[in-house]
């Protein structure tokens, strides 16, 4: 063996003598079981330290610091314990730093911390805890946290690994042993604490918001743990096993975003040291007599220093009343905010915080100094106590609501606004609160107050038995709110209990409405049964199996009404269903006649498939299944739609969801429900909820008698002609308006109206118009906290740890309305919003907080100034808007990372301990920038428009926002909803930079802001102008003029003048638009705006050739005109269509078909029937433009924005530049720039697509026809293109057949169209409206119109009735061209007679209520049958 080897052997055995002869004391200890042995005294040196702080991107702290010495001294099963001479210290600032750091001695107001206190033991564990009687909860607290660590489970200490059961200040837990002897004869314990296995865990949470769906495993925000690590030494009596040192490390981490985005940190560190050790000499007796309390730490209530420092309520009414007046003053305050202190001051929720602490009677105190009071100043105080008092959720300040109430103190919206957001700030939920409030139920009912008492106090019995309440309790309310209901008789009171039954949140309201849902119970209406269905959303995903047996008949129950088949079907999907069902659900609806139904079930399947919202993520894989075998629509119903517009980021969690459901009314065709819900997510938490349930039947019918003044026109003859052909009549629909709107999934208001309580909102709007001619005065203030996360726990060192996540939204609009004798009014919009998430933990030694922060502030300040005058007779109208120094209109936001030192001596603390530590420091990387760094800085005529980086560290990279905005871009793509991609983006964008933003410390300076000292006004006047032939439509020429001068108040000489000038001129087809701007130096620009662009009515009906292209022309000058320096642009862009070609395939082979009819008249038109329209539109679309631009001494900013394309591009650029875009139907675009050439690509064509010109259609024009609010038919001998987009077979009979009438109970007009023999023209129509006829009759060689049998002798000139004025029932002429026009005024109706077709056109006031040949106009081509109604022949036709 080699000396190596030899000495490796005698290690081992040294090890192991060592271990034989420890075991025995192990053993020892184990047997006496006591830590403490009687009548010995140990001494420790104590040392602690707290920080809260950050890791990334530099370690930045706020701590404090103890140390001193413990005395522990044995006495049996149990061990005095006292903490002597006791210093403490304070900092703030980067974690490394040469800073010097001063102790100073325990201030006389903690001096409770050096009480004696008894630990009482078995078996070296802790099983309960005596401390001096009247001691503060905050001194305990620490108590508990270091007797805590003064514990072993001396039983199993011979295992090298074991798991206990320990009770300490945590509760009652697992903690987890490791055993090491090392060589040194001690023994090493350590020890973790399994913080998920506590009972009784000492933690308290208070919010606004609610848990958001389970989306798998939950993402941790808030993990805590902490180890303690023993080092045992044998130096006591027989080698007795005393504790030679503890340390102990807590760490609590806040993840508020993901594992991507930055932590905060609680650090808490305590270190004992054995100093000396002996028999005691002078035994620790507790003065004044003892308590025994439990070991688990108390969390705090309202006052969160537990005693240490519980201000006065005098003291609280100051500070409150302080806090309120500050906010006051800056709602006066006309500029921004660039103070960051002050910008990212909490204001709302740390007045709610410390309204919280007052009682009732000093609520009620400050209250009544505002109660009474005029001023602006005073208005405002009043308004903000009473938008704050239902957020602030004690006791005092909900039983002062509730007195308030009673006392009829509030009525109407205050009251409502009280009451609503009374249930949901509720800190101590109990029994009790629920008996003082029942008297809000005794309410006048039929009031608002009421109604919002009664949904109040339904939601507050829901928070109550969330958390613990009896069950004969909840029975009780449950049970008086059902009989309230059943005992209702009128749908307002029906549809409020109803509504309130929801709030309950229980499982057997399914149960009760199941037959009203049904319909069996038939004392209630159909929309009773529409709610009640929709009341049991909640219960979808928690009773599948009910859901299936009610909703799955009514779901295939054909005859049923519309929305209680959407509503089936919205639950069954909702009920949590599996594959199979989603199949069974293709295949009935794959059956389906309804194409509404078809249309949600379509929209349901892609919203679902494309979500990310957690709530439907089990629904997601699913839906993508069954959506690839659904074809999608030929005609999207937009009226009827299932819409999930929502992301999710992927990285961070945080996310947004609007949901809309809209429903239509199966016989006009239009939406008649809709449900919206929003809400956002964030840290597993789902806040900013609000939803909105609106249903609006016979709305339309009522508009349509206001706007066509049904009751004073003659409809007689009318009603005679309908009821001799039998058409069936369509009665009107009463008027029934419901409107529920949810917060926080629980509803807050209910409102239904009808015919009388429609026309009383009328005259209520007619009153406020006639008061606002004296002036109308506003000032309102609106509070608003969406998003409130308190989370209380315990240190290692029995201190108070807090996150608190909070947003408090304040909106002020002050305004003044005045009439005579011009419109004047003045409105000033302020806006602060202030986001922040905080850990942070109380130090009760110094009575301050030390904290990591993230905060973001925004603030809008918008002033304005208007006053307006009209000249009737000139056409013209003049604004004069008025600026005034000091005003600034723009925003401001920072956002922060600090830690930072609070407290109300918190600066005279820190600077006691620290000279130079600031109370707030900033995380930032790099060096502090300058305050403000200008992007955009320019001074013109008055005005200084800036844009400045706001106090940014610069810590990121040039390229961050870039790749933020493609990480954005890139997870919004496809979505059912219309623009839901850019909408979703945007919301995306905004969440990305308050919640999560890229820099430490960064914000935005934009502000307009006048340079000098004399208020300035800005003038503008406009005035039209239109040329007519007489007795002809307006056809001429139409002029605007818009004249703007920028002048400072005292004097005449303006700034700046600028001219424009439109103009149209519909022979030419000619578009013109000049701007002209002088500036007071005498610097002018010019812009000329030249396009030739053929219009196109307003409603089309043929479609006759035309020059398909269009140009546009550019021209710009700018520069003194005596000055022979200046810059020049000219642009010009020709637009031209493809040419056409007419394949075999469809559209082309049927529109020849239809062509061949017209041209046996000699008409050169296409007729408007589905597939030549398909034609023209595509012919007409202009796909080839050519663009050039030349340009002189442009300015220098235009090459840096050159440098930013590709460098072959900028290459090719000069002062001349030649362009080509080819934007074809199906292949990539081709852009061609001075012969450098780029394929854009297949996703710009998508884009491309919908902004090319089309001269055939306007944008206008196709808007309205999309969503219906314009319809037209086409009539031919032998088809009819029907409002709804039918084409439809049929033969015009000799006898003039009904082609479209209104068929309700006040038929408007009715028109008749016949086939005629032997004339040049093959169709009569015949027009009745209003007690007139009108009929156009072809003869041999013209057309002969005639109006109540007389012949209209000069047709070009028309005829019109009454012949004088502008308003008109009807008007007849004839263009030069022979097409006949006819237009009903006040029925809204346009026909245009061709003689080989004619087409009529209406407004949208009419779906569902038509007849005829040209259908009902609902939507459904499907029921368009073109059923004949012939009138009786007159002899000899």
């Amino acid at each position: 063996m080699d000396a190596c080897s030899t000495l490796q052997l005698s290690h081992r055995m040294e090890q192991m003598a060592r271990a034989v002869l420890l075991l025995p004391l192990v053993v020892s200890t184990v047997a006496s079981l006591e830590l403490w042995l009687p009548g010995r005294e140990v001494v420790y040196r104590y040392e602690t330290s707290l920080e809260a702080g950050t890791i990334f991107p530099v370690a930045t702290v706020s701590q404090w610091n103890m140390t001193g010495k413990l005395v522990v001294q044995g006495a049996g099963h149990m061990a005095v314990v006292q903490l002597q001479d006791l210093k403490v210290s304070m900092y703030n600032g980067p974690r490394i730093h040469d800073t010097q750091v001063v102790e100073t001695p325990l201030p006389e107001q903690a001096s409770q911390l050096l009480q004696q206190f008894i630990i009482h033991y078995d078996a070296g564990q802790i099983i309960g805890l005596s401390v001096k009687a009247g001691e503060d909860e905050w001194a305990i607290n620490m108590k508990r946290g270091l007797a805590s660590l003064l514990q072993l489970d001396l039983s199993h200490l011979q295992s090298a690994a074991f798991i206990s059961a320990e009770n300490s200040h945590y509760g009652h837990c697992d903690v987890e042993y490791s055993v090491q002897r090392q060589s040194n004869e001690m023994l090493a314990v350590r020890k973790f604490v399994n913080f998920s296995s506590c009972m009784d865990f000492p933690v308290k949470k208070f919010g606004y918001v609610q848990k958001v769906c389970p989306s798998g495993a939950a993402q941790e925000t808030v993990s805590s743990g902490s180890v303690r690590a023993y080092v045992l030494e044998p130096s006591g009596p027989a080698g007795h096993l005393v504790i030679h040192s503890i340390q102990a490390d807590g760490v609590t981490h806040l993840q508020h975003f993901g594992v991507q985005s930055d932590s905060y940190v609680l650090w808490s560190w305590v270190g004992l040291y054995l100093q000396q050790q002996g028999d005691m000499v002078v035994p620790l007796t507790m003065k004044g007599g003892g308590q025994r309390v439990g070991l688990t730490h108390q969390v705090p209530g309202a006052d969160m220093s537990q005693g240490r420092s519980h201000p006065s309520q005098e003291d609280l009414l100051i500070t409150v009343a302080k806090i309120l007046g500050d906010l006051a003053d800056s709602l006066e305050w006309r500029h921004l905010e660039t103070d960051r202190g002050m910008l990212h001051e909490e204001h709302v929720v740390h007045a709610l915080h410390l309204l919280s602490l007052l009682n009732q009677a000093s609520l009620q105190k400050l209250y009544s100094e505002l109660e009474f009071g005029t001023s602006y100043q005073h208005e405002t105080l009043r308004n903000l106590f009473l938008e704050m008092l239902p957020l602030v959720g004690s006791r005092d300040s909900i039983l002062l609501v509730r007195d308030l109430m009673v006392r009829r103190t509030f009525q109407n919206d205050t009251a409502v606004q009280l009451l609503s957001s009374l249930p949901f700030s509720v800190r101590e939920p109990s029994e009790q609160l629920l008996t003082d409030l029942e008297v809000l139920l005794l309410l006048p009912e039929g009031t608002l107050e009421h109604q919002a008492a009664v949904l109040s106090f339904a939601t507050l019995v829901n928070k109550v038995c969330s958390v613990r309440c009896a069950q004969e309790t909840l029975d009780k309310y449950v049970g008086r709110y059902l009989d309230l209901f059943t005992g209702s008789s009128d749908h307002a009171s029906q549809m409020l209990y109803l509504v309130a039954l929801g709030n309950f949140e229980i499982r057997r309201v399914l149960q009760f409405l199941a037959p009203i849902i049904r319909g069996d119970d038939t004392e209630y209406s159909l929309h009773i049964r529409i709610l009640a269905a929709w009341a049991t959303m909640g219960q979808a995903a928690l009773q599948p199996d009910q859901v299936y047996h009610l909703y799955w008949p009514l779901l295939t129950n054909r005859s049923e009404y519309l929305e209680v088949r959407v509503a089936a079907f919205t639950m069954l999907v909702l009920s949590r269903p599996t594959l199979a069902r989603f199949h069974n659900l293709m295949l009935i609806l794959r059956q389906e006649q309804n194409p509404h139904l078809r249309h949600f079930w379509y929209t349901t399947l892609h919203s679902l498939a494309h979500t990310h919202c957690p709530c439907y993520s089990h629904l997601r894989e699913v839906a993508r299944n069954v959506a690839r075998f659904i074809a999608e629509p030929k005609v999207r119903r937009w009226a009827t739609g299932n819409y999930i517009l929502d992301y999710r980021d992927p990285d961070h969690g945080f996310g947004s969801l609007a949901h809309l459901i809209i429903v239509a009314n199966p016989r006009t065709g239009l939406p008649a429900s809709f449900f919206l819900d929003f809400s956002s997510h964030a840290m597993d938490f789902s806040y900013n909820q609000f939803s909105i349930y609106v249903r609006l039947d016979g709305l339309g019918d009522a508009m349509k008698r206001q706007l066509m003044h049904a009751g004073s026109v003659n409809v007689t003859q009318l009603i005679h002609l309908l009821q001799q052909l039998e058409v069936p009549v369509n009665p009107s629909e009463p008027v029934h308006v419901e409107l529920l709107v949810r917060l926080h999934n629980k509803a807050v208001l209910v409102h239904h109206a009808n015919q009388s309580t429609l026309s009383t909102l009328f005259r209520v709007l007619n009153t406020v118009q006639l008061l606002a001619s004296g002036g109308v005065h506003l000032n309102a203030q609106n509070i608003i906290v969406p998003l409130l996360v308190e989370e209380t726990r315990a240190t290692d060192l029995g201190t108070n740890a807090i996150l608190k996540v909070s947003s408090g939204w304040l909106v002020s609009v002050r305004a003044n309305f005045t009439v005579n004798p011009v419109h004047s009014s003045g409105l000033h919009v302020r806006s602060l919003l202030n986001s922040r998430t905080a850990l942070m933990q109380y130090n009760p030694v110094m009575n301050v907080w030390h904290g990591v922060e993230q905060s973001v502030s925004i603030q809008v300040n918008v002033p304005f100034s208007l006053k307006a005058s009209f000249n009737t007779t000139q056409q013209s109208i003049r604004f004069t808007v008025r600026q005034t120094p000091g005003e600034e209109l723009g925003l401001v936001t920072h956002m922060r990372t600090a830690v930072f030192v609070k407290g109300v001596a918190a600066a005279t603390e820190l600077k006691s301990h620290c000279s130079s530590c600031p109370l707030y420091v900033s995380v930032m990387r790099n060096a502090p920038q300058p305050l403000l760094q200008n992007l955009v800085h320019v001074e013109l005529s008055g005005l200084r428009l800036e844009m400045a980086l706001l106090d940014c560290d610069h810590s990121y990279k040039d390229d961050d926002l870039a790749t933020l905005i493609h990480h954005v871009i890139e997870h919004h793509k496809d979505h059912v909803f219309p623009a839901g991609s850019p909408l979703l983006r945007l919301a995306h964008l905004l969440d990305y930079m308050i919640l999560l933003p890229h820099s430490n410390s960064c914000g935005l300076l934009a502000r307009i802001l006048p340079t000098g000292t004399q208020p300035i006004e800005v003038a503008m006047s406009i005035r039209g102008q239109r040329m007519e032939q007489l007795d002809t439509l307006p056809a001429g020429d139409s002029r605007l003029q818009v004249h703007v001068t920028r002048t400072p108040a005292s004097s005449t000489s303006p700034y700046w003048d600028m001219a424009v000038l439109y103009g149209h001129s519909a022979s030419l087809s000619k578009y013109k638009l000049t701007t002209e701007v002088t500036i007071n130096n005498g610097h002018k620009m010019c812009v000329d705006v030249t396009a030739f662009i053929k219009p196109s009515d307003f409603v089309v009906s043929i479609f006759c050739p035309r020059s398909h292209s269009a140009t546009v022309m550019l021209t710009s000058f700018s520069g003194h005109p005596t000055d022979g320096e200046h810059s020049s642009l000219q642009v010009t862009v020709h637009g031209q269509a493809a040419a056409a070609e007419w394949s075999a395939a469809w559209p082309y082979s049927a529109c020849r078909r239809d062509l061949q009819e017209v041209r046996l008249w000699n008409s050169h038109c296409l007729p408007l029937t589905h597939a030549c329209y398909e034609i023209v539109h595509e012919i007409a679309t202009l796909r080839y433009y050519n663009i050039s631009i030349s340009s002189s001494n442009l300015p220098a900013w235009t090459d840096a924005l050159l440098d930013l394309g590709p460098s072959r591009l900028v290459s090719a650029l000069s002062s001349n530049i030649t362009a080509h875009l080819a934007v074809p139907q199906e292949s990539s675009p081709v852009l061609t720039v001075n012969g450098y050439k780029m394929v854009l690509g297949s996703s710009v064509n998508t884009r491309l697509q919908p902004l090319l010109i089309n001269t055939q259609f306007s944008p206008v024009q196709r808007l309205l026809t999309h969503v219906r609010l314009v319809g037209s038919c086409v009539l031919t001998l032998h088809n009819v293109w029907t409002l709804d987009g039918a084409n439809l077979t049929t033969d015009v009979p000799a006898c003039y057949a009904l082609a479209i009438a209104d068929c309700s109970l006040q038929p408007q007009f009715a028109l008749f169209i016949r086939k005629v023999e032997g004339t040049v023209l093959p169709l009569a129509v015949k027009m009745y409206a209003a007690g007139n006829q009108i009929e156009v009759l072809p003869t041999a060689d013209q057309v002969a119109i005639s109006v109540n049998n007389r012949t209209v002798t000069s047709p070009q000139e028309g005829y019109q009735y009454p012949s004088t004025g502008s308003n008109y029932v009807f008007r007849v002429w004839q263009q030069v061209d022979g097409l006949v026009r006819i237009h009903l005024q006040e029925a809204h109706v346009w026909l245009e007679y061709y003689g080989h077709l004619a087409t009529v056109s209406v407004l949208g006031l009419y779906h569902g209520d038509l007849c005829g040949l040209c259908g009902d106009y609902n939507g459904d081509e499907g029921d368009d049958i073109a059923q004949v109604f012939t009138l009786t022949c007159p002899d000899g036709q």
